[in-house]
């Protein structure tokens, strides 16, 4: 809940372009420009590459890349949550890359789907809650609460994996298994303040 009403106007621009180099090569650019109650933020472009390795009957192997960069205003939560809200929150902007490979196989009946992706983001001022607020209620009873702040700067990466299988049993039934993994490390690369 907050204290007062609050209003915020968000929109974002997009745009995306996509060239086809040739059967196994597509390169793509998009573009996010956001705009805040009137105020152009940060510019978020990122560039991706998409090539065939493989292209068989019944088998196909894809590899896929995407450099990014990011940017993320803190929600109106973040900073006006009461208790616990933070107006001195500033946005996160980082850069990321994703790697994967994807190896696909189709039978008469069994489909099969694998893929294996890497990542790696770093972040500047990551929004976060933490526990350790205190304040007292209406009636004068202590309470504690969790509140946003900034970490300077954070490292995220990680591993997935994931399996789909799908078996036709007839001409309008399906079974279908999803199998799917992930690893994610976050470590501060460097702190901000005091809790961190």
């Amino acid at each position: 809940a907050y204290a007062q009403a609050i209003v915020e106007h968000r929109n974002d621009l997009y745009a995306s372009v996509l060239f086809q180099a040739n059967q196994q090569l597509k390169l793509g650019l998009n573009a996010r420009q956001p705009m805040v109650n009137g105020r152009l933020r940060a510019f978020t472009p990122s560039l991706f590459a998409e090539r065939r390795l493989l292209q068989q009957d019944r088998l196909s192997l894809s590899w896929r890349a995407q450099l990014n960069r990011s940017f993320r205003l803190p929600t109106l939560n973040d900073r006006y949550w009461n208790p616990g809200g933070n107006l001195d929150l500033v946005a996160e902007t980082g850069y990321g890359l994703d790697n994967s490979l994807k190896l696909e196989t189709k039978g008469e009946r069994l489909q099969s789907s694998s893929s294996l992706s890497y990542f790696h983001q770093l972040v500047d001022n990551w929004i976060i809650w933490i526990p350790g607020g205190s304040d007292v209620d209406e009636e004068g009873n202590p309470i504690s609460f969790w509140f946003p702040d900034n970490v300077r700067r954070v490292q995220a990466q990680g591993l997935s994996l994931r399996q789909e299988l799908s078996y036709a049993l007839a001409d309008r039934w399906q079974l279908s298994l999803l199998l799917a993994w992930r690893y994610t490390s976050t470590v501060n690369k460097e702190a901000l303040n005091r809790f961190f």
